[in-house]
């Protein structure tokens, strides 16, 4: 992925859901190392979509002057909240590849692997989102596929919900890799 991709990815989010994930990154960040310290590490996998909701939960209230605003359009600041965990999901894989040079892993392995990081430890984290990253679902099939490779590799460490849930977040992160941008 070139830096223009990179620039095209955050301008199809938008300049608001790109600031958000910024500081939702480092919120996450914050989190992780203070206050959920001792917290499983399934937790933050969902901790940026989270925080993520909040925070466009609050801006949209700010912006609108109205919390009503937010209340009554629920379902597109859910939407955009979840955007936000995304992006902020992106900057963190960013992050891990560019400024602490991982290495020469792809951006969606990266992803993925940032999804994965509470469920996996050490070369298995590597293993499954190589496998889930290289798989090229049609968008129908997305969350099966996914849900398969997580559940064949999860040895009963997961129930299936919480299997179906990550197949979820997963394929919508990637389905933003493979959605064309708006030229």
């Amino acid at each position: 992925m070139t830096y223009i991709e990179i620039i095209d990815l955050f301008t199809f989010y938008g300049v608001d859901v790109a600031v958000l994930g910024i500081v939702t990154c480092a919120l996450t960040q914050i989190l992780k190392t203070t206050l959920l310290k001792k917290a499983p590490n399934k937790v933050y996998t969902f901790l940026p979509f989270a925080i993520g909701c909040v925070l466009y939960f609050c801006y949209a209230a700010v912006v609108h002057t109205s919390a009503t605003f937010a209340l009554e359009n629920f379902a597109r600041v859910f939407e955009r909240g979840l955007s936000v965990g995304a992006a902020a999901t992106m900057v963190y894989v960013i992050y891990e590849q560019f400024v602490r040079g991982k290495g020469q892993t792809d951006l969606k392995t990266l992803a993925v692997a940032a999804l994965l990081e509470g469920y996996f430890d050490g070369e298995k984290l590597n293993t499954v989102a190589q496998n889930i990253a290289m798989c090229q679902p049609e968008p129908t099939c997305a969350e099966n596929k996914i849900f398969t490779i997580l559940n064949s590799e999860a040895a009963g460490d997961m129930s299936a919900e919480e299997i179906k849930a990550l197949a979820r977040i997963i394929a919508k992160t990637l389905e933003k890799f493979n959605t064309p941008t708006p030229n």
